[in-house]
């Protein structure tokens, strides 16, 4: 009992930042669900989930989505590098130990972070479409961590954040990133054989408490100002890698 309140909670919490932030719904989760599943069971029912809670983001900011050649995630030179990105990363989800490939996450990140913490404070109103090579070079490193370990948010949201969007710009281009991301992650994960009848009973088990999270932290989001928002989500995405970091190398250590 202690166990199902437990997860419960980490759902619940997982889902509020979600909606706050539009990411980090998988690496909060996938933290503290391996310690009680295989990651193999469990990688491809946080990618359920993922894909459930972003077409609620893709509803949300349906209205501000018109003009989608301005979007780096729908552009075809990203398009091509996600799905090379995310068969790359499936595969080696088989081969490797994803808590290396965490590691490296983190750390990359961390300097990520570090690099474009300057451009915080301003705002590009601007539809410049961002160059051909580092669209490419996002998909393929968005598609890879998606299908190792079903992270994709940090990537594209540091991706938004380095051409200064501001709030609802950052949604609205990484909601469609990841809606694209996280639907040929499932096909994957499909193709592989990796969703059984105990995958799909974790997902009803878990989606409505990371639902009620979610519908929580939307609210927050909306009524919290768009400089405030961009810090809270960089001072997210360095928790989560310092989380990421220290949990991985615990693993590495005591497996």
């Amino acid at each position: 009992m202690e166990m199902v309140i437990l997860i419960a909670a980490i759902l619940l919490a997982a889902g509020f930042i979600k909606g706050f932030s539009g990411f980090a719904t998988s690496i909060i989760l996938s933290g503290f669900l391996f310690f009680y599943y295989d990651p193999i069971l469990i990688v491809p029912v946080l990618a359920l989930i993922s894909f459930c809670l972003n077409i609620l983001i893709l509803i949300e900011h349906a209205k501000y989505i018109k003009n989608l050649k301005s979007n780096f995630a729908f552009r075809p030179e990203t398009l091509i590098l996600l799905i090379i990105g995310i068969f790359l990363g499936a595969k080696a989800l088989l081969f490797f130990n994803p808590n290396i490939i965490k590691i490296v996450f983190a750390l990359a990140v961390v300097l990520a972070v570090y690099l474009i913490n300057h451009k915080i404070s301003e705002d590009d109103n601007s539809f410049k479409i961002p160059r051909w090579e580092s669209n490419a070079i996002i998909g393929f490193i968005s598609g890879f961590f998606s299908g190792m370990i079903n992270v994709n948010g940090p990537p594209a949201l540091i991706y938004g954040l380095y051409h200064k969007y501001n709030k609802i710009k950052l949604l609205k281009s990484v909601v469609v990133f990841y809606l694209i991301a996280d639907l040929i992650t499932l096909i994957i994960f499909w193709l592989h054989g990796m969703y059984s009848v105990e995958s799909i009973i974790l997902f009803l088990w878990f989606i409505p408490a990371a639902l009620i999270g979610f519908f929580i932290g939307m609210v927050v989001r909306v009524k919290t100002s768009n400089i405030r928002f961009k810090k809270y989500v960089i001072f997210l995405i360095l928790m989560i890698a310092v989380k990421m970091f220290i949990e991985s190398v615990y693993k590495l250590i005591y497996p």
